[in-house]
């Protein structure tokens, strides 16, 4: 079952093993429940979260570029940069930065993306997140690798 759906839907037909084990070839690119069925029985319901794809990087001194891939457009949507702090062993928001530029990708994929500028120091440990709320219903929430400034 899709996100948004109610109903499943057959996405694949697979055979089993001696030892009744089984692999389906689906990739999902939104979050989806699987249920197999085998004449009248039917297992429990596996949920696969798929997470939008990051690339954060460092542009120059102070400016970052960052994109969003996913099967739909996060144009309007925030992510959330923050550095991490040392000496408190956290993680401080540094500041939010909306995503402003959408370009199709390789179907169906939509890249969102953004450049921003951002005061912190040299070698500081840079990543960033993509909340819950912002996301939708149709992807799990995600934070990007660690950069440097």
């Amino acid at each position: 079952m899709q996100c948004g759906s109610t109903l499943f839907a057959r996405v694949a037909s697979v055979s089993s093993t001696a030892e009744g084990r089984w692999r389906s070839p689906v990739k999902p690119v939104v979050n989806m429940v699987y249920q197999a069925m085998w004449r009248n029985a039917r297992s429990v319901q596996l949920t696969e979260k798929v997470e939008p794809q990051f690339s954060f990087r460092r542009v120059r001194a102070h400016r970052f570029a960052v994109s969003v891939a996913a099967a739909q457009g996060f144009v309007g949507k925030f992510v959330v940069v923050q550095r991490y702090r040392a000496g408190k062993r956290m993680w401080k928001t540094v500041k939010r930065v909306r995503l402003s530029n959408a370009k199709p990708g390789v179907a169906p994929t939509v890249i969102s993306s953004a450049r921003f500028g951002a005061s912190v120091p040299r070698r500081t440990r840079l990543h960033l997140l993509f909340a819950q709320d912002l996301v939708g219903p149709c992807y799990a929430a995600t934070r990007s690798a660690v950069d440097r400034a």
